[in-house]
C-alpha cells in the first residue's frame, strides 16, 4: 500500500508541476503576442491620416484597445491552453488504456458513437435554447427601449409649457444679443 501511495503522490506532484509550467508557458506566450499586437496596432494608428481621427472617436480607442487585447490574451492564455491540455490528456489516456487494458478500452470504444450522439443531441438542445433566450432578450431590450422613449415623449409633453418658456427665454437673449 505504501508503494502504491508513493507512486500516486509522485504522479500527482509531477502532474501539478508540469501542468503549472504548461499554463505558465501559454500565459507568457499570450502576453508576448498581445504586446506585439499592441505595438503593431499603435504603429498602424500613428500612420493614419487626420481624416481617420475626425471620423472616429479617439477618446474610445484606449478602451477598445484594452478590451480587444485582453480578450485575445485570455483566449490564448486560457482557452487554447485548456484545449491543448485536454487533447494531450485524452491522447495520453487512450494510449494508457490500450497499453494496460486493451479489452476494456475496446469496450469503451464500442460505446463511443452512442456517447457522441448523446453529447451531440444535448449540445443541439443547449444551442437551440441559447438562441431562443438571446432572441427573447433582444426583443425585451427593444420593448424596454420603446417604452423608455414613450415615457420620455409623455414626460416631454407634460413639461411642454416649461420647455416653451425655456425656449422663449433663450430666444429673447439671442434677439437681444443680435440687436
Amino acid at each position: 500500500m505504501g508503494f502504491i501511495a508513493t507512486y500516486v503522490i509522485m504522479i500527482a506532484t509531477s502532474l501539478f508541476v508540469f501542468s503549472y509550467l504548461f499554463f505558465a508557458f501559454f500565459h507568457h506566450l499570450a502576453e508576448n503576442i498581445v504586446t506585439d499586437l499592441r505595438m503593431r496596432y499603435i504603429r498602424a494608428l500613428m500612420r493614419q491620416e487626420i481624416a481617420y481621427f475626425e471620423q472616429n472617436k479617439v477618446e474610445e480607442l484606449p478602451a477598445q484597445i484594452g478590451e480587444v487585447f485582453e480578450t485575445v490574451k485570455a483566449s490564448i492564455g486560457e482557452q487554447i491552453a485548456n484545449l491543448a491540455f485536454a487533447i494531450a490528456t485524452c491522447v495520453a489516456g487512450i494510449v494508457y488504456a490500450f497499453t494496460f487494458a486493451p479489452t476494456f478500452a475496446m469496450i469503451c470504444l464500442a460505446y463511443l458513437p452512442f456517447l457522441l450522439a448523446i453529447i451531440f443531441l444535448f449540445g443541439m438542445q443547449v444551442r437551440k435554447f441559447t438562441i431562443l433566450k438571446l432572441n427573447v432578450i433582444k426583443a425585451l431590450g427593444g420593448v424596454a427601449e420603446e417604452t423608455l422613449t414613450a415615457i420620455k415623449v409623455v414626460t416631454g409633453f407634460g413639461r411642454e409649457d416649461r420647455e416653451v418658456r425655456k425656449f422663449s427665454k433663450m430666444s429673447r437673449k439671442t434677439q437681444a444679443v443680435a440687436k
